[in-house]
């Protein structure tokens, strides 16, 4: 799988929820932000880190998803 660079939102209109982002590009999330990982809710440490300030249960596996994908490599 191609991993793409992360694209942040430039404005709270631009926003995006985690349904929304490719598993590419949390995958380049991850990858750049390497120093999550030791938080100790990495998940939650990631949807901070993009805006988010209520994590789902849904979007939260799909950033563990990513998270183990980016480990795997």
């Amino acid at each position: 799988m191609a991993i793409v660079e992360f694209r942040p939102a430039r404005s709270e209109e631009d926003q995006r929820s985690v349904d929304e982002i490719s598993i590419a590009e949390l995958i380049g999330l991850v990858q750049s932000e390497k120093a999550l990982l030791s938080d100790s809710a990495p998940a939650v440490a990631f949807a901070r880190s993009i805006g988010l300030a209520r994590l789902s249960q849904s979007a939260r596996d799909r950033i563990e998803t990513a998270i183990r994908l980016a480990v795997d490599d």
